[in-house]
């Protein structure tokens, strides 16, 4: 399945790459090429992650990696890739 990233999901990634990035670019760096890496594995392996319990709905899912929760929607031939948000601002969304 193809993965694509929404403009919400690109700007998370790029926040999360800058916050870090204050304190280590090389760390930043590495981080968003992780984040990135789980979230186009999830076009070989879409329901990997749990469903968003709040929604009950089996085609939105969430995939954690380290502090990163990565949702996403399972969409007919597509993967979208909603957010990426650190665990301790989920309770912003």
């Amino acid at each position: 399945m193809k993965v694509v990233l929404t403009a919400r999901a690109r700007a998370d990634l790029a926040e999360i790459h800058d916050y870090i990035a204050l304190d280590s670019p090389q760390y930043a760096a590495r981080v968003s090429a992780q984040l990135l890496v789980k979230s186009y594995e999830l076009g070989q392996f879409p329901k990997i992650g749990q469903v968003i319990a709040k929604f009950s709905n089996p085609n939105l899912r969430e995939r954690h990696h380290r502090n990163y929760r990565i949702a996403y929607r399972i969409k007919d031939t597509v993967i979208e890739i909603l957010s990426i948000r650190h665990v301790a601002r989920l309770s912003e969304d």
